[in-house]
C-alpha cells in the first residue's frame, strides 16, 4: 500500500509541476530578457514603493500578504486514481515593478488516505519527490532544502531551486494540511534573491 501511495505521489507531483512550469517559465521569459542580456535590473527594483494588502482565498482557506492583485488559474490533472484539481493564485511583476518576478500560492487536495500531515516518513518522501519534480520540470537544480514553520504554527519544508543557468531562483515553502498540499513560492533573479519583499510574502502565509 505504501509503495502504491508513493508511486501516486511521484506521478502527481511530476504532472502538476510540468503544468506549473508553464506559468514559471512564461514569467521568466517575460521578465528575464533583461537579465539574459547581462544588464542589471534598475536600482528601484531593490526598494520598490508599493502598497501591500491581505489576499484571502475562501475556497483555498488561506491568506497571504501580496504587493498586487492575485490572478487565479485552475487546471485538472489526470492521475492513476482520478483527477486532481490544481489551484494557483499568482501576481506577476512588470519589468519595472519590484524585486521579484512572481508571487504565488498553489494548492491541491490529494485523495483521502493518500497523504496525511502526521505521516512523518511518508511526508519526507513526498516532499523529496515534489522537490525533484519541480527542479526537473524547469531544468533546474535544488540547491537548498530544510524544515520551516508558517506563522500559524504549521510545519513544512523549504527549498530553493536555481534555473536558467543559475540566473533565476524559485523559493518554495510547502505545507501539508490534512490531505491538502500548499506551496508558497517566489520567483526572482539570483542577484536580487535576498530581498525583503520575498520574506514578507513567504512569512505572511496563513491557513484559515
Amino acid at each position: 500500500m505504501r509503495n502504491q501511495i508513493l508511486s501516486f505521489v511521484r506521478f502527481a507531483a511530476m504532472k502538476k509541476y510540468v503544468w506549473l512550469a508553464g506559468i514559471l517559465l512564461t514569467a521568466a521569459v517575460n521578465a528575464g530578457a533583461q537579465s539574459d542580456s547581462g544588464e542589471t535590473p534598475p536600482p528601484d527594483w531593490r526598494q520598490p514603493q508599493r502598497s501591500w494588502e491581505w489576499f484571502t482565498a475562501v475556497d483555498g482557506k488561506f491568506s497571504v500578504l501580496t504587493p498586487g492583485a492575485m490572478q487565479e488559474k485552475v487546471d485538472t490533472i489526470s492521475t492513476p486514481v482520478g483527477p486532481l484539481d490544481y489551484h494557483v493564485y499568482y501576481f506577476q511583476e512588470s519589468r519595472e515593478g519590484g524585486e521579484n518576478i512572481l508571487y504565488m500560492v498553489s494548492y491541491c487536495d490529494y485523495p483521502p488516505g493518500a497523504m496525511h500531515e502526521d505521516s512523518t516518513a511518508l511526508l519526507e518522501e513526498f516532499y523529496a519527490a515534489t522537490m525533484d519534480a519541480a527542479a526537473f520540470s524547469i531544468n533546474g537544480e535544488v540547491v537548498y532544502s530544510g524544515d520551516t514553520h508558517a506563522a500559524s504554527g504549521l510545519s513544512g519544508k523549504i527549498w530553493r531551486i536555481h534555473y536558467k543557468n543559475g540566473k533565476g531562483v524559485i523559493k518554495t515553502r510547502a505545507f501539508m494540511v490534512g490531505s491538502r498540499y500548499y506551496a508558497v513560492q517566489i520567483v526572482t533573479y539570483r542577484e536580487l534573491s535576498l530581498n525583503p519583499a520575498s520574506d514578507r510574502f513567504l512569512d505572511s502565509f496563513r491557513v484559515l
